[in-house]
């Protein structure tokens, strides 16, 4: 499957992938990094790593083939009615606030 590896200071070393959706990698301004996913085709939340950065620190993203991933710190199932229950309320807010039509 499709994925990145992600590398901090030559060190730190996240394989990320996922069968079927989502990696979602977060540098901020705040200097943190954040990987997580979601996965389709198994319905839940992946969250591999949250961590401070430092200046200096050096990130680098590869994305590659991947065969064995770093096992998640936090797997969640993912409750789709509950997900869209919860799209169509926010739906109803912002059109109710003019930001949407």
């Amino acid at each position: 499957m499709k994925g990145f590896e992600i590398t901090v200071n030559n060190k730190e070393k996240t394989v990320a992938a996922v069968h079927s959706g989502f990696v979602l990698i977060t540098l901020s301004s705040q200097y943190s990094l954040d990987i997580a996913g979601g996965d389709d085709k198994f319905g839940v939340s992946l969250q591999w790593k949250k961590s401070t950065l430092y200046t200096g620190d050096r990130v680098k993203i590869i994305a590659k083939d991947i065969g064995v991933i770093t096992p998640a710190v936090s797997v969640e199932n993912i409750d789709r009615q509950n997900l869209l229950a919860e799209y169509h309320s926010l739906k109803e807010f912002l059109i109710k606030q003019g930001r949407i039509k």
